[in-house]
């Protein structure tokens, strides 16, 4: 089903990092590698069309390209150890050798950039665990969020198209080497929840969150991967669903989890990887064979050190939000979490447990044990020839970054 299509050569060295344009056409698919160069790729040609040189020479560790109608619109944006850069796309010549602006720096060195859907608020996760937003068009200094007692290893915005009025303003989710994610109301630099992802108590098995393997809604299929219990669930890769109820998280015990975006309550988990699970990426790709009107059948992609690319399919997560809402009622009930008072503006704030050891199971009652139907179930996978670091979707295609200088391209039928 994955299927190898092409591969991009250019860069010298490892590449650490790849976005794709929003729309996957005008801008294509951006790289930053440690030759200290970002590139951008046309995938029809197999050819890069531009490169942005780093000050120095310095490694690129993150890139991501402009969208929107504002600042960022016709930039593409590079960090190099805390610094982060920009790069107009307007300049002339095929290479950049310096950047239009400095946009700022973090404490440390930045592990990964996000930017926010309309290309207004540019996010730095960074190694000292703290989160810089910066105001791309007021230019003011950044919103910095402490939360995390070590590295912070990633970040994303949270989209709110289809979310009804909440109240909170700029919404982003951080994860880190603290087995911790964080939800952030970004505007006031305050959290609304945390979520700790340590072994639920008791082992799992049947407890709500747990894993293992055991349990209703946690059978072990013949697809089932043990994890590798002795690594730490540290957070590598987060991403939103395209309606912004859920995120998909990657965690170091090879699992991959599928959480409540407001509450954190688990929804549903998968033992995915042998070994860390690096990536977790919902994607628009349209399940093959599945009715055009599946739409509640997202499809994600997972890439461990396992040096392994998983497609998958997920299930319910276009349930109602009042049985969603009923189902984190439900999960803070319970041992899978708890509230605590002294949230901004009054908010109590939700520190969900659990999540146990990547589980196995379908997920099909919803990992909490009451909660709506979601489930994850294997779509496909391919065999990759090393450790991937990014993956991105351009269109039909997965682009894979690895610990070698090529980006590796594979084709999923549509």
């Amino acid at each position: 089903m994955l299927q190898p299509c092409g591969e991009l050569r250019g860069h010298s060295d490892s590449i650490n990092s790849l976005d794709a344009s929003s729309d996957g056409a005008s801008l294509g698919l951006a790289s930053a590698s440690d030759d200290g160069a970002v590139r951008l790729w046309d995938l029809a040609s197999g050819r890069s069309t531009r490169a942005m040189m780093l000050p120095e020479g310095a490694a690129a560790q993150s890139v991501v390209l402009g969208r929107g109608e504002g600042p960022a619109a016709h930039c593409a944006f590079a960090a190099s150890d805390r610094t982060v850069c920009a790069y107009d796309l307007r300049a002339p010549g095929i290479v950049l050798r310096q950047p239009a602006q400095r946009v700022g720096d973090a404490h440390d060195e930045v592990g990964q950039l996000a930017l926010s859907e309309d290309g207004a608020f540019l996010a730095a996760a960074d190694d000292a665990g703290t989160v810089h937003v910066f105001d791309l068009a007021a230019g003011r200094p950044p919103v910095v969020l402490h939360g995390h007692d070590t590295i912070c290893a990633s970040v994303a915005f949270r989209p709110r198209r289809d979310l009804p009025p909440d109240g909170l303003g700029l919404q982003l989710c951080s994860g880190g080497m603290d087995a911790r994610c964080i939800h952030w109301d970004a505007s006031t630099g305050r959290p609304v929840s945390e979520w700790a992802l340590t072994p639920a108590e008791g082992g799992g098995g049947g407890q709500p969150g747990g894993g293992g393997g055991g349990g209703e809604g946690h059978e072990a299929g013949a697809d089932y991967v043990a994890p590798t219990s002795f690594n730490p669930r540290f957070v590598h890769g987060l991403s939103y669903s395209p309606d912004g109820r859920a995120v998909a998280v990657a965690l170091g015990d090879g699992s991959l989890e599928l959480r409540d975006a407001d509450t954190g309550g688990l929804l549903a988990s998968r033992a995915a990887h042998r070994a860390a699970a690096s990536q977790a990426l919902f994607t628009t790709l349209r399940e093959p064979g599945a009715p055009l009107d599946g739409a509640d059948r997202l499809v994600l992609l997972t890439a461990g050190d396992d040096r392994r690319l998983r497609l998958w399919a997920a299930e319910g997560l276009g349930a109602p939000r009042a049985a969603a809402a009923d189902a984190d009622a439900a999960s803070t009930d319970g041992a899978a979490g708890k509230r605590r008072k002294g949230g901004p503006g009054g908010r109590a704030v939700t520190t969900a447990r659990g999540g146990g050891g990547g589980g196995g199971g379908s997920g099909r009652r919803g990992a909490s044990g009451g909660g709506p139907f979601v489930g994850l179930s294997p779509l496909g996978e391919t065999d990759l020839p090393d450790k991937p670091n990014w993956v991105a979707q351009v269109g039909s295609a997965v682009c894979v970054a690895d610990s070698s200088s090529v980006v590796r391209l594979y084709r999923v039928p549509q």
